[in-house]
């Protein structure tokens, strides 16, 4: 991730923002590069769906927290991206060739249109699909810009 460039993250990366759990700090590290302008994160509009769901069912948070956290993500300005015909021929294609789920293949076909990296923290995503444009998040440490 030389300059500036584009990854596209899943919402296990984005919801490590607001609930402090494993890998959190390398997450909020890429969030940060974000924030400083040199890479630009992508998602699928479902990202706001998905990380305010997991943060709902969050036991430590209530809902002024969760209100708080869905404005900050709204405010990080990350590039969301429309379900276009496109975008979904490749999501349902994907789903089915590896037995993942639509929520899941969307970030992959994303990453794969645009052919730029997909970060995520979902270890079994990574293991059901192989795909090599997939990285864990862990794949971030010691790496600083």
């Amino acid at each position: 991730m030389e300059g500036r460039g584009e990854a596209v993250i899943d919402a296990s990366v984005a919801v490590k923002w607001f609930n402090f759990e494993e890998y959190w700090r390398l997450a909020d590290e890429l969030k940060m590069r974000h924030v400083r302008g040199s890479l630009i994160l992508i998602a699928p509009s479902l990202l706001i769906f998905e990380v305010s769901n997991a943060l709902r069912y969050s036991p430590e948070l209530g809902v002024e927290d969760v209100r708080r956290a869905v404005n900050t993500l709204l405010s990080l300005q990350v590039k969301l991206h429309p379900p276009t015909g496109e975008l979904m021929d490749e999501a349902i294609r994907l789903a089915y060739q590896y037995g993942i789920t639509i929520y899941d293949a969307v970030y992959i076909a994303l990453a794969r249109l645009r052919d730029i990296p997909l970060y995520t923290a979902d270890e079994r995503l990574i293991r059901k699909t192989g795909l090599e444009h997939i990285h864990h998040i862990r794949e971030l440490e010691g790496i600083h810009q």
